[in-house]
């Protein structure tokens, strides 16, 4: 599990791991590039609905809710 704490697993940790490190900076590459909008609600139980909604409507593959 990853830490805040100074060890292993904290980011600095695993950024010292060679494999870790490059799936990082692949990882933030692709976010770099991504386009993103946003709605703004205010009401807590409207901004629950729409974000179920949207993941339906948008088939947003990371976005699925899943409670692993």
């Amino acid at each position: 599990m990853a830490s805040y704490r100074p060890r292993k697993d904290s980011r600095k940790g695993l950024m010292e791991d060679p494999a870790f490190a490059a799936v990082f900076v692949t990882a933030k590459a692709r976010i770099k590039e991504m386009e993103f909008r946003f709605v703004e609600k205010a009401d807590p139980k409207r901004q629950a609905f729409l974000e179920i909604y949207y993941s339906i409507a948008l088939s947003t593959p990371l976005n699925d809710f899943d409670t692993h």
